[in-house]
């Protein structure tokens, strides 16, 4: 498994264990211990910028997640590449403090999300929505704990 972590923001409150215990976890958990995870630590222009080009949508957001595979699951079981996260820092940062909750959980909350997006969850309709969050959450407490 190779975690490549690359900061795009000059203060970032994201440590870089915080992310590698994140995203190990939850591969981990789905039975992927060998994949490979791009995560870029970015401020909100750059992830505003990604997200209108690709998802169409103005304004910043969480966390996108670009799969390799675009159809998701399944995928090989080796240690290929699984795809790549690019998270906003400060808007990790105010969601934290709206939830009253320290940014490295809600850092943690955004990196098995978007893991989770790159092993194919989805969260469109509400059967799907119902199985991915509870996952996510069951994750975030263990990493966090």
């Amino acid at each position: 498994m190779a975690i490549t972590i690359e900061s795009h923001i000059t203060s970032t409150r994201v440590p870089a264990a915080v992310v590698e215990r994140a995203v190990a976890h939850t591969l981990r958990a789905l039975k992927r211990p060998r994949a490979d995870v791009s995560v870029q630590l970015c401020a909100d222009a750059r992830v505003a910028k990604l997200n209108a080009a690709y998802r169409g949508k103005e304004g910043t957001t969480d966390v996108l997640s670009f799969p390799v595979n675009e159809e998701g699951f399944p995928m090989p079981l080796a240690g290929d590449e699984l795809g790549d996260l690019v998270l906003s820092v400060p808007q990790i940062v105010r969601q934290a403090k709206a939830n009253h909750i320290p940014v490295a959980e809600e850092a943690t909350r955004m990196l098995v999300h978007g893991t989770l997006h790159l092993a194919g969850y989805d969260h469109i309709d509400a059967k799907d929505r119902k199985i991915m969050f509870a996952l996510q959450e069951t994750l975030v407490l263990e990493i966090c704990v």
